[in-house]
């Protein structure tokens, strides 16, 4: 991030201080872009599982 600014790491180091920032703590979810995500995300319980299930009885 330092060299990306163009500062020392010192000063990102002080500044994530002050402002109480853990990036090292941080953690990320990527969202899809998918126009169809929602509609997909729900269908998983559709997928097939042992002995032709679908995975929603594997989860209950």
């Amino acid at each position: 991030m330092a060299r990306a600014v163009g500062v020392s790491s010192t000063t990102v180091h002080k500044l994530w201080a002050a402002n109480d920032l853990k990036p090292h703590l941080t953690r990320t979810f990527k969202l899809s872009n998918d126009p169809q995500f929602e509609y997909k995300f729900w269908d998983v319980r559709a997928l097939p599982g042992p002995a032709g299930q679908g995975i929603g009885a594997v989860l209950r």
